[in-house]
């Protein structure tokens, strides 16, 4: 196991209760967003659409005999070259495999089911698509729902996956009537926050969203690219808030015994008893490794993208 310091919690209920709030609303307010044109693609990336699940799923592949990692990008507002930076990173020693999500970018939409099982039943079907044999699978938020459930029921699947701040301390457990009633207002004001953002112009959303760090934007990152996926989104994708809503703190410990390999989770710079709550799960399995980066937002592979990937690297070569 990486060693961590799991540090004494300082913060009263009141204000766990809050980040519980102001965690979630991460989850889907300000992650990245990209969308691109094959034209635009690196040289060598091929840009092409696999069915799976009756669906036309948009993959963008840079290609090559080696190991493949296939990348799940996080939900709403996202897309499959929110990865463009970590891909050109990974492309010399791996095959990465990025895709639209069903009802995200150019991938087509379906009529009603986004359950994160479907989620999940994409994936492993995108896998066996694209003749993939034991991929090392990574997920950032939504995707990294896709990539645990994933993996949960398919335990031989992959070689080794990383979650990518899955937000693991923001789930209430079954038992704690408090969070439950936190948890279940996020997920109604979520969803009207997205409808809003569906029902926007293009010049009120640009007039809407904060402008992106110019540190960040070096990595592709633009306020037009997030409205361009806000838009092709599929309203009806926005029900995947709500199987997010019905998760809870113990699943994952259910679905994390069920995964026999290697795991690595990337975790926001989180103290007190949010670490602790994730550390001590963790600490359970030692097949599991989590690290806390200092300075890191939700969005972990933006903040600290460098660090993210020397991480990640020095995980794939020890497994």
């Amino acid at each position: 196991m990486m060693q961590y310091t799991i540090h004494q919690s300082t913060l009263i209920r009141e204000t766990s209760m809050k980040l519980v709030s102001f965690c979630l609303f991460v989850l889907l307010l300000i992650i990245p967003c990209f969308s691109i044109l094959a034209d635009d693609l690196p040289d060598g990336w091929e840009s092409s659409f696999a069915e799976v699940n009756g669906l036309k799923l948009h993959v963008i592949r840079t290609s090559g005999d080696k190991q493949p990692i296939v990348m799940a990008h996080g939900g709403l507002s996202n897309g499959v070259l929110c990865w463009e930076y970590l891909a050109k990173a990974f492309q010399k020693q791996y095959d990465v495999i990025m895709y639209d999500s069903r009802g995200h970018g150019d991938s087509q939409r379906a009529k009603h089911d986004y359950s994160l099982h479907t989620l999940a039943k994409d994936l492993a079907g995108l896998i066996q698509n694209q003749q993939l044999n034991k991929p090392i699978l990574i997920g950032h938020s939504m995707g990294s729902y896709a990539t645990l459930f994933c993996t949960a029921e398919n335990p031989e699947l992959p070689r080794a996956i990383v979650l990518i701040d899955p937000l693991i301390r923001s789930y209430p457990s079954k038992d704690d009537k408090d969070g439950l009633v936190v948890f279940n207002k996020w997920v109604r004001d979520t969803k009207k926050e997205f409808v809003k953002w569906k029902s926007m112009s293009r010049d009120e959303l640009l007039e809407y969203f904060p402008p992106i760090d110019p540190l960040i934007s070096k990595q592709g990152r633009t306020v037009e690219k997030r409205i361009n996926s806000i838009q092709k989104l599929d309203i009806n994708a926005l029900s995947v808030i709500d199987h997010i809503g019905k998760m809870r703190f113990e699943d994952f410990k259910n679905m994390f015994k069920k995964i026999t390999c290697p795991v690595l989770i990337l975790s926001a710079d989180v103290q007190g008893e949010d670490k602790e709550k994730e550390c001590r799960l963790v600490a359970e399995f030692p097949n599991i490794n989590i690290v806390h980066i200092v300075g890191a937002g939700h969005n972990v592979h933006h903040d600290r993208a460098d660090e993210c990937i020397k991480l990640i690297s020095d995980f794939l070569e020890k497994n």
